[in-house]
């Protein structure tokens, strides 16, 4: 909140740490991300001592400021020019409201986070593959069995939109085999600043596909007017 409203100032004992923390995590992420790119993959040990470390720090979301930072250190944050982002955008409002017609206190009207995917190759009109995930039960099968690696934070990550979505462009035909054709581009647009285990995932996706993965995101459920006092 702090950097969001441009209060703190630069070079304070606040702001050292804030980017203490956020170097140790790209750096804890960074290096798993580049075992996982290996053809033997992690151990199982190694996998539970990643795991360990991150649930450990209890670094739930690096929020707005730090997660830009992070896409932007790895390549993985999408141009906001993007013609993806409005369209997914539209689709998750389209999304909500025909859920809203269903049910008018929906939890994915007010709760559940979004996302929207796209595979196909750069520079050609059309999808190879596409969709939109919510957060809830994964049903593109357990993260781990794509060679996904999620962690706890409050609460278990396999379902989260983001890394169903990472599951489904792994279990198409085009990325099945483990090498991805030239120009092929993966999209991801979030409804939600992701969590630092979502992160971490698009990270082991980029280092086994380098290139391939745009990431964008919205700030959740922000008001776009004053709300209005019930007396």
């Amino acid at each position: 909140a702090l950097i969001f409203f441009k209060v703190i100032p630069s070079a304070t004992s606040v702001d050292r740490r804030l980017s203490s923390c956020f170097d140790d995590t790209a750096q804890r992420l960074e290096s798993f991300a580049a075992r996982c790119a290996g053809k033997a993959g992690p151990s199982s040990a190694e996998v539970a001592a990643y795991q360990k470390s991150v649930e450990q720090a209890d670094i739930v979301t690096l929020g707005e400021h730090w997660t830009i930072a992070f896409l932007k250190r790895f390549g993985l944050l999408c141009s906001k020019d993007d013609p993806f982002i409005p369209t997914a955008r539209q689709r998750i409002c389209d999304f909500r409201a025909e859920e809203a017609a269903k049910d008018s206190v929906s939890r994915s009207i007010f709760h559940r986070a979004q996302c929207v995917w796209q595979l196909g190759i750069d520079g050609d009109e059309g999808a190879l593959a596409d969709g939109l995930f919510e957060s809830g039960e994964p049903i593109c099968g357990a993260p781990a069995s794509h060679g996904l690696y999620v962690c706890r934070l409050r609460h278990t990550r396999e379902g989260d939109a983001e890394i169903q979505a990472l599951c489904a462009a792994l279990d198409t035909s085009v990325l099945r085999g483990g090498k991805a054709p030239q120009g092929l581009k993966l999209n991801l647009h979030l409804s939600d600043v992701p969590c630092v285990s979502c992160l971490g995932c698009t990270l082991q996706f980029q280092f086994r596909f380098p290139g391939l993965l745009k990431v964008s995101f919205d700030r959740g459920r922000v008001q776009s007017k004053d709300s209005k006092i019930i007396p």
